[in-house]
């Protein structure tokens, strides 16, 4: 381990890889404006009116305050695999911030924004693996 970058909040270096950072991608012919209006809406997997509420929010934190008035309460409620899923869709088709990814060499990355993905560095860690397998190919 080179060093320890942390990131996570507006005011830090690497920003763009946190999950409020704006860089839209496209999942299921929908555009999608940052991993947290994904993950949101992920968690109504029966109710396409509040996916659609959500995913057109202008900003992240309006996306969780909506979430979490209508019972999303913990990102643990969101399965694991539409975390993870939405996070190699961000990247693949997003070469710039593929490149941010890269260039972080093999620093410890230790997620110091809000939320449950500070817990355990649980998004730090799921970049890092990410970090792997794009440095491989």
């Amino acid at each position: 381990m080179d060093d320890v970058i942390k990131f996570g909040k507006r005011s830090q270096n690497f920003f763009e890889l946190s999950p409020f950072y704006f860089c839209t991608f496209v999942i299921d012919r929908k555009k999608w404006r940052t991993l947290i209006h994904y993950w949101v809406a992920s968690y109504f997997k029966n109710s396409n009116e509040m996916r659609e509420i959500i995913r057109n929010l202008d900003t992240p934190d309006r996306a969780l305050r909506v979430g979490s008035k209508h019972g999303l309460e913990s990102f643990s409620q969101i399965d694991s695999k539409e975390i993870i899923h939405a996070m190699q869709e961000r990247f693949n088709q997003n070469d710039s911030l593929r490149s941010i990814l890269l260039s972080t060499g093999l620093s410890y990355l230790e997620y110091d924004g809000p939320g449950f993905l500070a817990d355990e560095n649980r998004y730090g860690r799921l970049l890092m693996k990410m970090r792997e397998i794009y440095a491989a190919e």
